[in-house]
Parts: structure tokens; C-alpha cells; sequence
């Protein structure tokens, strides 16, 4: 899979709704029976069918080796996906999942179930491009000579909880600073135009460690790109503290 599509998936996830969506939340922090005493189950089975089915979404060549419940719960998660709006990239990836067919067993035919109720929050899902950086690199812009420094340009079709899950990020020593968000309905077309003009403008900046989204440029430049696309900057957004011209 396509990191673009992979990241796409993963935002997806976060937002569509079901227990599947909850326990998806859960899985970097808790293990299967953690999860399941977080919600009250005495028994973490129901929790691994719905853990099943959220790889099988990944992987669909994992399809075969689950019954009809763990079909069931993927399959409906698919469907809510394909109704918030995807790339076509996504859609196909998403429609090989509903292609699938379940192994065949009286056991999975028999413990058929729904998932047990649980109060669930409301949830942003606000699309749209956004851009954050590091104060350490806030600092590199202030001392460099041509006013540019690194920023992370992503997409989501959530971003508020996009942006949560990036300062929960344990392996970082400092957080981090938002300094855009460009809301948009196509934020996925949207955010591939913003890296390829980055790019092809000679910004984009090549590591191993940081991922490819990252660009040493300005927000003048990311403005301009994003004017170009018809976009304009929510405002006002809480950590914006760098509102000075760059050149």
C-alpha cells in the first residue's frame, strides 16, 4: 500500500464511527484486554474480533483466515469510509475489502453478536491541509538568512484528531507548533499539490528519520500555495506565534 493511501486509511479509521473506531484509538496504548476492561467487557474476545477485522481493512489477503463476524464488523467500518468521501486510490483499496469472502465456520456463524453498546463523544472531523513545526526550528528560522525553516505539511480528513495524536507522540522532546490549518473538502488533491510545488520548487527536504512530508520553507510560500488552490487559513488557531513576514 502507498504510504499516501496508508496515511489516508489511518485517518479514515479514526473517524468512522463504531466500536471498531474505539477500539482502533486504543491500539498503540493497550493490549487486547485492556481495552476490553476500558470498556466494561469481562472477556478481551469481542475486542480481538474487532482488532481482526481493523487488519483485514489493511491487509484483505488476511480475509480468509477470519469468519463471518470479523467480515461483518471490517465491512460495515468499509462502508461508513466509502460514504464520508475517499480518494479513488482509497475507494479501490476499500472496495478489495468488501471483495472479500469469510472462511467458512459453524463457530463464527454461530457466535454472531453485536458488539456491546458504550457512550461515545462527538467527533471532529474537519478535512483539510495542515502544517506544524518544532520550536527548535522556530529558532533555525529566526537565525537563518533566508527566513525559511522546516514545516510539516500533512492532510486529513480529521484534523483535529490528526493534530491530538501528533502531540501525544512520546518520542519527541518537545511539541509541537501549529501554524496552519487550510480546511478543505479535497484535503488529500489538496496536500499533493502543496508537496509538489514544494518540491518542485527545491524545498523539500530528504531525511529517513522524519518521514516525507517535511519542506524547508516559509509561510509566505505555503500562503501562496494555498491561494493558489483557494484555500484560506482558519483563523484564528490557538499556537500560531509566528504571524511575521518572512521573505
Amino acid at each position: 500500500m502507498k504510504r499516501r493511501v496508508h496515511d489516508e486509511l489511518e485517518d479514515a479509521m479514526s473517524c468512522c464511527g463504531g466500536f471498531i473506531n474505539d477500539v482502533f484509538e486504543l491500539i498503540d496504548d493497550m493490549t487486547s484486554r485492556q481495552i476490553a476492561r476500558h470498556f466494561g467487557h469481562q472477556k478481551p474476545w469481542n475486542v480481538e474480533k474487532h482488532l481482526h477485522a481493523i487488519d483485514m481493512i489493511y491487509d484483505p489477503s488476511l480475509a480468509a483466515h477470519h469468519g463471518k463476524q470479523v467480515h461483518t464488523y471490517a465491512k460495515a467500518a468499509v462502508n461508513r469510509m466509502l460514504d464520508m468521501g475517499v480518494s479513488h486510490e482509497l475507494a479501490d483499496h476499500l472496495h478489495d475489502v468488501l471483495a472479500t469472502q469469510p472462511r467458512q465456520s459453524r463457530r463464527d456463524v454461530d457466535n454472531e453478536t453485536r458488539p456491546e453498546p458504550h457512550a461515545r463523544g462527538t467527533r471532529e472531523t474537519t478535512p483539510g491541509v495542515y502544517v506544524y513545526t518544532y520550536p527548535q526550528y522556530l529558532i533555525t528560522e529566526l537565525l537563518g538568512p533566508d527566513g525559511r525553516t522546516l514545516f510539516k505539511v500533512g492532510a486529513s480528513q480529521a484534523t483535529e484528531k490528526r493534530l491530538a495524536k501528533q502531540r501525544r507522540q512520546t518520542e519527541v522532546p518537545e511539541d509541537i507548533e501549529i501554524v496552519r490549518v487550510y480546511p478543505s473538502q479535497h484535503c488529500f488533491d489538496d496536500e499533493y499539490h502543496f508537496h509538489t510545488v514544494l518540491s518542485q520548487a527545491g524545498h523539500h527536504h530528504k531525511t529517513t528519520r522524519a518521514g516525507t512530508e517535511w519542506f524547508r520553507t516559509s509561510l509566505p510560500m505555503l500562503d501562496a500555495i494555498a491561494a493558489a488552490l483557494n484555500l484560506e487559513a482558519s483563523e484564528p488557531y490557538p499556537n500560531n506565534n509566528i504571524e511575521k513576514d518572512t521573505p
